[in-house]
C-alpha cells in the first residue's frame, strides 16, 4: 500500500510541476519602459562632433587633433586637443568602418602603444586589418597636445 502512495505522490508532484512550468514558460517578459538609457552621457550630446583633418605621420599611419571640451559640463567652453592616430585598413575595397581602440591609461600614451603594435604579428587580426581603419588616441592629460597642468 506504502508503495502505491508513494507513487501516486510522485505522479501527483511531477504533473502540477510540468503543469506549472507550462503556465510560466510561454509568458512573455516586458522590460519596464523608462526615460534614457542611464549609461549614455547626454553631456557628450551637446558638444559638437570634432572636425579631423589626417596627415601622415609614420610608416603608413595618419594623425590628427582632435578639439574636445575641457569639461563637458561645459560643452561649448574651454576646449583641448587629443592626439590621435589611424591606422587604414590594409584592404580598402573590402572596409567596412572605423574600429576606436583605446590604449594607454594613466600616464600612457596610447598612440605610442598603438603604433608600437598595430603591424606585430599576431597584435591584431589580419581579418580586422583589412576590413578596418583603426584609431587610437592619447588620453586626457597625457596628451602631447594639452597635458595635465
Amino acid at each position: 500500500m506504502r508503495s502505491k502512495f508513494s507513487r501516486l505522490c510522485f505522479t501527483l508532484a511531477a504533473t502540477v510541476g510540468f503543469t506549472a512550468g507550462l503556465l510560466v514558460a510561454p509568458m512573455p517578459v516586458f522590460a519596464e519602459q523608462r526615460g534614457p538609457d542611464s549609461y549614455l552621457d547626454t553631456r557628450a550630446d551637446a558638444a559638437p562632433t570634432p572636425q579631423l583633418q589626417w596627415t601622415g605621420c609614420q610608416d603608413s599611419f595618419l594623425c590628427g587633433t582632435a578639439k574636445v571640451p575641457l569639461d563637458y559640463d561645459h560643452p561649448r567652453g574651454t576646449k583641448i586637443d587629443l592626439s590621435l592616430i589611424k591606422l587604414p585598413a590594409s584592404d580598402p575595397k573590402r572596409r567596412i568602418g572605423t574600429l576606436f581602440m583605446s590604449f594607454g591609461g594613466p600616464g600612457l600614451f596610447g598612440t605610442d602603444i598603438f603604433k608600437g603594435g598595430a603591424k606585430l604579428p599576431g597584435f591584431l587580426s589580419d581579418e580586422l586589418r583589412s576590413r578596418f581603419d583603426l584609431v587610437s588616441w592619447d588620453q586626457r592629460g597625457v596628451s602631447r597636445k594639452t597635458p595635465v597642468r
